[in-house]
């Protein structure tokens, strides 16, 4: 008999959970470890997964979405087993079964690594937040559009630095304006790399437009919004 449970092992805020797979098998007893692709808030995981009742909303919609995927990996890992030999079954086994993080690691365009991104925040910033890193997204479209490009993370180098500043310089965006939305680019490469695991320019945090005019101008958006609360 197999049993399937889900951890979270990791220090930081948000993190993907650790699937833990355990049987016996002809009298010895085995465990296997393998990350998941299923990005949860630390908080939500220790504060909010195992309750029954959820009054509030986002975090209601956000147990339904963590509920379904790791019922899928469950039946598809527990049915897998049934299908297979005991003497085949390790961690490797284990990793190929529910590390469909393979398909984004061989696709990495950037759009979808922002698309992921907002659908991880969605619940857990404000609606102008959101709708700022929509807005981004857009433009980096155009800016594809326009240059006959589509880019991959691991292409946001500094030509495509060079891409987006011209694009902003182009539409008489203020310098205010083309900085803090750098950082939300800055935000999804970081995403990409920390929670998908794909592979990005070594030194893209050393991009960095040459003027600046205020401390704030360099911090994302979710670090505005904590300095925020934490001034009121």
């Amino acid at each position: 008999m197999a049993g399937l449970t889900f951890l979270y092992r990791s220090t930081k805020a948000r993190a993907p959970l650790t699937a833990r797979l355990r049987f016996r098998h002809e009298g010895k007893d085995y465990t296997y470890d393998s990350k998941t692709n299923v990005v949860v808030s630390k908080l939500y995981w220790k504060e909010y997964h195992s309750k029954q009742r959820i009054n509030d909303p986002k975090i209601k919609n956000e147990k339904i979405r963590v509920d379904s995927e790791l019922n899928a990996i469950e039946k598809r890992v527990i049915d897998s087993f049934h299908n297979e030999n005991g003497l085949k079954i390790d961690k490797l086994w284990l990793q190929g079964v529910i590390d469909d993080r393979a398909d984004e690691k061989s696709s990495g365009l950037f759009i979808e690594v922002i698309d992921k991104y907002i659908e991880a925040k969605s619940n857990e910033l404000t609606t102008s937040s959101i709708k700022t890193y929509r807005k981004v997204r857009n433009k980096v479209k155009k800016i594809e559009d326009y240059h006959g490009k589509t880019y991959f993370i691991d292409q946001i180098v500094r030509t495509f630095f060079d891409d987006f500043v011209s694009f902003y310089e182009f539409h008489n965006y203020s310098m205010n304006t083309t900085k803090k939305e750098w950082n939300c680019i800055k935000s999804f490469v970081n995403f990409g790399a920390e929670e998908l695991d794909l592979t990005v320019y070594t030194k893209f945090n050393k991009i960095k437009l040459e003027s600046e005019e205020t401390d704030d101008t360099y911090l994302t958006i979710e670090e505005l919004e904590k300095k925020t609360v934490r001034s009121k």
